[in-house]
């Protein structure tokens, strides 16, 4: 099941190089906070997860100690969650977080050979 983020639109962050040849240099360079990939990939493998197991967000959040709303932001990656709560989650789903980085990672291969 292919896996769509929302269109954002990207921020810019100014930047100024040393002068060369006297003349100053301004770029803008798009700024993007956090890695939307990693995220987006994690949010994939916890939803495969979670589905495997037929859990709804709200037994799995409930079972890792966290809000339904957060998990939800979580597996479309919009969050960028910590180790705790990844640990949580895989506790909850009954794996170990090294199954669920596994995941995560064979999702980032995929993305970028295909």
């Amino acid at each position: 099941m292919p896996f769509h983020s929302p269109a954002r639109k990207p921020q810019y962050i100014e930047c100024h190089l040393k002068p060369v040849e006297g003349r100053r240099v301004k770029l803008n360079v798009p700024f993007v906070k956090g890695d939307l990939r990693v995220q987006e990939a994690f949010g994939m493998a916890m939803r495969r997860f979670r589905m495997d197991c037929g859990l709804s967000q709200e037994v799995l959040a409930g079972r890792a100690g966290l809000n339904c709303t957060y998990l939800g932001d979580v597996e479309r990656g919009e969050r960028n969650i910590s180790i705790v709560n990844m640990q949580k989650l895989a506790s909850a789903l009954g794996i170990k977080l090294s199954d669920l980085v596994a995941e995560m990672e064979r999702n980032l291969e995929t993305r970028r050979s295909g």
